[in-house]
């Protein structure tokens, strides 16, 4: 069937519409070249890319020996093309992962509302594009949305919509809102109402799936880095939700110990989603049966987790033992 030339530009204005809310994307760098020439290549597949302005920060190197990877780095983003506009933010000092995101991702949803959130060890689907900024535009009104994830864990879910509701977040490929991000409690002030209260603290670590409040709590104590806990803690006591694919739409390839906070074990990931996210949930809510059924997932896969930690862990230990042996005896 041909379009009429009104019709033909109906289209063109509702497509010219679309591009103009298109949210700018924000990737994280460092000093992992290949990891970044990944990312980066998978992200320009999308069929939003050339529509979508793309904000590079570029962390300062940390030791002297980080200065050789970060220059590669920065050499491989400054040739880079495939995007409406790319802006390439240089740190001059290293400001560490959390402070690196926390002021990146403040910078950029106050000058344009919204914001989508890669770092350098992350691979998308070709969807992902689509799918987050359908889903900004989409609960960009509803307050107690306050994220859209891109990542999903491994599950046997069997849901209405291509996506759903959950009270928790990821940090591995995700967009917010000016209206969500400036709730961001740095300060930590959930950490005692969570130490003196059981119940409450249950809830946080999702009934038992995942330990949530010993991240807090090593945060609080500054044994990590963690900002994602910060922002974690923060939708929590905003009694937020977060939206989440049923099919993954980002893949994590950083657990080979060049991460900040990723050791050298493999983890059980679904494969990227070969289709679209194609039907959003009318309602902005969690739907109990959903979640519960998800949360029995979860706590199965962290339980695999571990166990491949522990056989990881006492591989190394053989290897160890083996390499003392070899350096005795050699």
């Amino acid at each position: 069937m041909r379009l009429s030339k009104i019709d033909m530009l109906k289209n063109q204005k509702c497509i010219s519409n679309y591009q103009q809310f298109l949210t700018p994307i924000v990737l994280f760098v460092y000093n992992r070249p290949w990891h970044t020439r990944q990312t980066v290549e998978a992200l320009r597949k999308n069929e939003l890319a050339g529509q979508s302005d793309l904000i590079i920060y570029s962390d300062g190197p940390k030791t002297d020996a980080d200065k050789s990877a970060v220059g590669e780095v920065r050499q491989y983003i400054h040739g880079l093309s495939g995007f409406k506009n790319i802006i390439i933010r240089e740190r001059n000092k290293n400001f560490g992962l959390a402070d690196s995101i926390i002021s990146g991702v403040t910078e950029v949803v106050k000058k344009y509302g919204r914001v989508i959130v890669l770092e350098d060890d992350l691979v998308t689907s070709p969807y992902f594009l689509r799918y987050m900024n359908d889903a900004l535009k989409r609960y960009e009104n509803n307050e107690n949305v306050m994220q859209v994830a891109a990542y999903m864990f491994p599950n046997n879910l069997t849901a209405a919509s291509d996506a759903f509701f959950m009270p928790f977040v990821t940090t591995w490929g995700w967009g917010t809102w000016k209206r969500a991000w400036d709730r961001l409690d740095v300060s930590k002030q959930g950490f005692e109402a969570l130490k003196q209260n059981r119940a409450l603290r249950r809830a946080f670590d999702l009934n038992g799936a995942y330990d949530f409040f010993r991240l807090y709590e090593n945060k609080y104590k500054g044994k990590n880095n963690s900002w994602g806990i910060l922002w974690y803690s923060t939708i929590f006591f905003n009694k937020g939700i977060v939206l989440f694919p049923v099919q993954t739409l980002a893949y994590h390839i950083g657990y080979d110990n060049s991460g900040t906070n990723c050791n050298a074990t493999e983890i059980p990931q679904q494969r990227l989603s070969a289709k679209p996210v194609v039907n959003l949930p009318a309602e902005a809510a969690v739907d109990e049966v959903v979640y519960d059924a998800f949360l029995k997932d979860f706590r199965l896969y962290w339980k695999r987790v571990r166990r491949l930690q522990r056989v990881m862990a006492g591989r190394k230990l053989v290897a160890a033992v083996f390499r003392r042996i070899w350096n005795f005896w050699g």
